[in-house]
């Protein structure tokens, strides 16, 4: 008898992958929330966990639906699509156009 790789009798639990990736420009814990969301909204992913003091966001996802490729493809376009200029007026935040930087 042939062996098939199916995944259809894999239960949810055992699709489930964890990844670790880096975050351009994530530096302070709006960001952090806003790439949290971001990932959250897309199909397959499960749980996020973003830390800005690492600039790492923690994706579990279903491998059914998507991989750790795709994830790391929206994260980059999702990354370069926002601006995080300096502005020197604003001390003891993070630096960035963020509303976190405007206390």
């Amino acid at each position: 008898m042939a062996h098939h790789d199916d995944d259809s009798t894999a239960t949810a639990d055992d699709r489930v992958q964890t990844a670790r990736l880096p975050v351009a420009d994530m530096n302070c814990p709006w960001n952090s929330r806003r790439i949290a969301t971001f990932l959250r909204r897309l199909d397959g992913v499960v749980e996020t966990a973003a830390e800005s003091r690492s600039g790492t966001v923690i994706v579990k996802y279903d491998t059914a639906h998507t991989s750790e490729a795709a994830i790391n493809a929206a994260v980059e376009r999702q990354s370069s699509g926002r601006s995080h200029e300096s502005t020197p007026r604003r001390t003891g935040g993070c630096g960035c156009q963020c509303p976190g930087g405007m206390r």
